[in-house]
């Protein structure tokens, strides 16, 4: 296996690193209702019951439960092999 000399992420404006140099993913965070949204946005808050326009960026925790995943079996476009 080659050795990784950079980290480059696969979606600008989607992780982001701690102090400690560990990754995290950035989602949004309704001011008005609390309701948080992945992947980021800046606007138009997902929840029906909350008519607010903004959404903050804020850093997600790195722990969680996955309740679904896709597969797709083909390749990323250049520069990811």
């Amino acid at each position: 296996m080659p050795e990784v000399t950079s980290q480059q992420p696969a979606i600008d404006g989607w992780f982001a690193t701690d102090e400690a140099g560990k990754p995290h993913l950035i989602g949004g965070k309704c001011p008005a209702c609390g309701t948080y949204v992945f992947p980021p946005r800046e606007n138009n808050c997902p929840n029906p019951g909350c008519a607010s326009d903004t959404l903050e960026a804020v850093a997600l925790s790195t722990r969680g439960t996955l309740w679904s995943y896709t597969e797709n079996r083909y390749p990323p476009p250049p520069p990811y092999p």
